[in-house]
């Protein structure tokens, strides 16, 4: 697997344990954010186009739904 040269820079690069930590939150917040968007946008896409009779709003309020 070819690593980008910034990753190996950052590999590379002599730090401390604070600075480290820094960037392990980091990385942990963008893969978790990144997993939170991707899962929203499944939810949005699949809830956008079907509409189910379980919906708010499709069926009458306080009684049963009659065809006129």
């Amino acid at each position: 697997m070819k690593t980008p040269s910034s990753i190996k820079t950052l590999l590379n690069k002599e730090m401390t344990r604070k600075e480290f930590l820094n960037h392990v939150a980091a990385l942990a917040v963008v893969v978790s954010g990144g997993g939170l968007i991707a899962q929203s946008l499944g939810q949005f896409g699949q809830s956008a186009g079907s509409a189910s009779s379980t919906s708010y709003g499709m069926s009458a309020y306080g009684g049963s739904k009659t065809q006129s």
